[in-house]
């Protein structure tokens, strides 16, 4: 009862099924459904997740509606845990058909990569994973698993300098950051040359703009694959399709400082 957020006027400890069974019938509860929903449309109308789109990086938010406009009917979205999750799981607007899988409850760091593994191998639906920079680098070995087995799967890396959501924790907290940021004792690798590493083609997205031109594309080599190895440009810059079997890579900038990467491996 104990929880440095929540603040009980009365604690009670016991069976949730036992104390509402005895409370609600003394409970002197005024009818608030009809105002309680026009709250709601209320804050719904004023909090919408979809932020402006900025004149130069990507918005995290708008990048997954973007996202959203250019998945399969059936399509599998599979989420990591932290900083990704949170805009897909406010902002996508799934359609009938569609699946986005998340370990809700567990928040195994590095789950995203594997799972979306998983779900490729089980069926032959378009397959998307969003991961962050620090959760990929848990089971980075899994790129050489799609690339061995060209699986087509779309990996979405949002890159923040670390882990994110520890550093709101910890600053929250214990008002200081312990290994969860380059200033604080931690960094990652330039994923541009790991996409290199692994034989995957990167492409570089510098503008909102650019994503409603090149997802297509991204998923049309994903799924049929490119050939010949030649240069495709989109909004402001060029980025390079990969020859057939190769994977794909594509970096995109966020805007306030996130920064993230996308691979899309050829169709098996």
């Amino acid at each position: 009862m104990r929880k440095p957020t929540v603040r009980a006027d009365i604690g009670v400890v016991g069976n949730a099924h036992d104390f509402l069974s005895r409370f609600w019938p003394r409970a002197e509860v005024p009818n608030l459904c009809d105002e309680w929903m026009r709250h709601c449309q209320r804050m719904k109308a004023d909090y919408q997740p979809i932020i402006r789109v900025p004149q130069t990086g990507i918005n995290s938010y708008a990048f997954v509606d973007e996202l959203a406009r250019h998945l399969d009917p059936d399509a599998i979205i599979v989420t990591d845990v932290g900083f990704c999750f949170i805009p897909a799981m406010q902002t996508m607007k799934l359609r009938q058909g569609q699946r986005l899988i998340h370990s809700a409850g567990v928040s195994p760091m590095g789950w995203g990569l594997p799972a979306a593994i998983g779900a490729s191998f089980a069926s032959a639906r378009q397959t998307v994973c969003l991961t962050g920079d620090g959760g990929l680098m848990m089971n980075l070995q899994e790129l050489q698993t799609i690339v061995h087995h060209q699986l087509p799967v779309a990996i979405f890396v949002f890159e923040n300098d670390g882990y994110a959501t520890m550093r709101i924790a910890q600053n929250t907290h214990f008002k200081r950051e312990v290994m969860s940021s380059p200033r604080s004792g931690m960094s990652l690798p330039d994923f541009g040359a790991v996409a290199n590493a692994f034989g995957i083609f990167k492409v570089d997205w510098y503008s909102q703009q650019s994503i409603a031109e090149a997802l297509p594309e991204i998923f049309k080599f994903a799924a049929q694959g490119s050939g010949d190895g030649r240069d495709a440009h989109g909004a402001g810059r060029a980025y390079r399709t990969a020859r057939p079997g190769a994977c794909r890579w594509a970096r995109q900038v966020h805007a306030d400082r996130h920064r993230g990467y996308v691979a899309v491996p050829a169709a098996r």
